[in-house]
Order: C-alpha cells, then sequence, then structure tokens
C-alpha cells in the first residue's frame, strides 16, 4: 500500500512544514469557495435579484415601502459582496505565505506535487460550488420571472458531459494530480520523466547560462594557472603568476550576488543527479532545448 503524501511530508520534514502544507490544503478550498461566493453575489447584482439569505419583508407593502426594500436589499448584496472580496484577498495573502515557506524548505519535486495537489483540489472545490450556485442563480430568475440566459452556462462549456472530476485527496494513496498546461515553453520534453516548472524555468535560461559559484573559486583557478604556466619561459611564469594573484584577492564571490533563487538551485541540483538517465541538447531549429532519455539518444 502506497504512503499517503500527507504521512511522506511529515515524515520527511519538520512538524511546522507539515502544519503549513495542511494549512495551505485548507486555506485553498476556502479561497475557492470565497471566489465562487463573490461570482455568485456579482451575478445576483447585475440580474438585479436577492439571495433567500438576503431578502427582506415589507410589513406595509405600498409602492414605496416595496421601493425601499428593494435598495436596501442591493445594499445587502453590495456589502455582502464587499466582505467577500476582503475575505478573498485576506485568505489569498495567507496561503501566498505559506506557499512562499513551502517552496523555500521542501525538495522541488514535493513542492510541485503539492502546487498539484492543490490546484486540483480548487477546480473540484470550484466545479462542485458552480454547480450548487448555478441551481441557486436559475431557481432565483424563475423565482422572479426573469427571462435570461445565466452567465453559470459560459462557466461549464470547457467540461465535457463524459469528465468525471475526481475529489482530490491528500491523506489516501496519491493520485495522479498533473493537469494539461497551455504555458508555452521553449524546453520540449520528450523523455518518459516529468520535469517540474522549476526545472523547465532554469532549462528555459539556456544552456549557455552559468549560475554563479556556490563557494569560493580561488583555490581551484589559482592552483589551474599554476599548473598552465609551467610551460612558459620563468620571468613569463613570475609576472602572470603576480598578475593573477592580484586579480583572485581583488575579485571574489562575495561580491557576486547569486544569480538563481532558491527554488531553482534546487531544481538545478536536481537535474544534475537526472544527468545519467537524460541528454539535454539544444534543438536543431530555433531556440528550443530538448530533452531526452539515453536510449532515446543512443
Amino acid at each position: 500500500m502506497r504512503q499517503s503524501f500527507k504521512k511522506l511530508i511529515a515524515s520527511l520534514y519538520d512538524p511546522n512544514i507539515s502544519s503549513a502544507f495542511a494549512s495551505s490544503s485548507k486555506l485553498i478550498t476556502k479561497i475557492s469557495l470565497a471566489s465562487c461566493h463573490i461570482s455568485f453575489l456579482k451575478s445576483c447584482r447585475d440580474a438585479c435579484v436577492t439571495p433567500k439569505g438576503l431578502t427582506l419583508k415589507d410589513p406595509i407593502k405600498s409602492t414605496r415601502s416595496q421601493s425601499i426594500i428593494c435598495k436596501s436589499e442591493a445594499l445587502l448584496v453590495t456589502s455582502q459582496l464587499t466582505h467577500h472580496r476582503k475575505a478573498f484577498a485576506l485568505l489569498n495573502n495567507e496561503y501566498q505565505l505559506f506557499m512562499k515557506l513551502l517552496e523555500d524548505t521542501v525538495d522541488p519535486l514535493h513542492f510541485e506535487t503539492i502546487s498539484h495537489l492543490h490546484e486540483t483540489k480548487a477546480h473540484y472545490t470550484m466545479h462542485t460550488s458552480l454547480c450548487k450556485h448555478s441551481k441557486k442563480f436559475q431557481r432565483l430568475l424563475d423565482n422572479n420571472g426573469i427571462r435570461s440566459e445565466s452567465p453559470y452556462k459560459a462557466c461549464f462549456a470547457h467540461y465535457t458531459t463524459t469528465q468525471k472530476i475526481l475529489k482530490p485527496t491528500i491523506s489516501g494513496p496519491l493520485r495522479s494530480t498533473r493537469l494539461a498546461s497551455n504555458k508555452s515553453s521553449t524546453v520540449v520534453n520528450l523523455s518518459e520523466e516529468i520535469l517540474t516548472t522549476a526545472e523547465e524555468e532554469v532549462l528555459n535560461l539556456g544552456l549557455k547560462f552559468t549560475p554563479t559559484p556556490r563557494r569560493d573559486p580561488t583555490l581551484d583557478v589559482a592552483s589551474r594557472v599554476q599548473s598552465s604556466i609551467k610551460q612558459l619561459p620563468e620571468e613569463v611564469q613570475a609576472s602572470m603568476a603576480y598578475d593573477v594573484g592580484n586579480l583572485l584577492t581583488t575579485t571574489t564571490s562575495e561580491t557576486t550576488p547569486d544569480n538563481l533563487p532558491a527554488h531553482q538551485r534546487r531544481a538545478l541540483k536536481n537535474l544534475q543527479r537526472r544527468s545519467e538517465r537524460l541528454r539535454i541538447l539544444p534543438a536543431d531549429k530555433g531556440n528550443s532545448i530538448v530533452v531526452l532519455s539515453n536510449h532515446q539518444y543512443d
């Protein structure tokens, strides 16, 4: 039986990382629900209908009282819409903080899995919530005698009748959560292995890109220069050694900032570990980079 991804994260990382993963998973559900509430209230406002929970009774039932009730209900809808927009912004900010912590801490492959789990969970939550809101909104239109096409029909245009959207889980065995990506990329992956987003970002920098060294290369450069100038005349050797020594003492790695963020640095290491199985080559035409398995290349 496969280990659940939630237990895998708990076994590999500190409790605060496991807690951040669980919290971000809950937040993505709340964010998706808040987004659906905003869409529903905007549709109600635009159609001049009031949701059941915001309707007001008219005890007088006069023309003037009905006008006041209608304006009051419209204000309630606007107020509720503002509330959900503020809640959405707060939840989204909190979610981004958790995701930044996870991105800087966990392995790139694990972070990619977390991102896909959240994406799938948001996709499922929004789909189920939109289905409920679509029915509620259609009932409101029918009850108010409004004959117009529901804006929710456009939301489901991309769903096929045979498509089954599975409920995601982080407790049971991990299902495949990778969704089709529409992002254009100069990286063409023809191998059987899956590249993470961070790995594609690194490859998109180009095969000639040189990352900043993580350790001071001064000693390594000095030893190589020393071995190379032995073939030169003695007077040239002394002059060359003096010039190189001055250059190395005035130029250190501390003056050069890192040109890769943390998640791309981890992705680069992961690509280096997979170098025995993969071949990364420039395409024959264009600026694309092709990723092949060794057996495909041979």
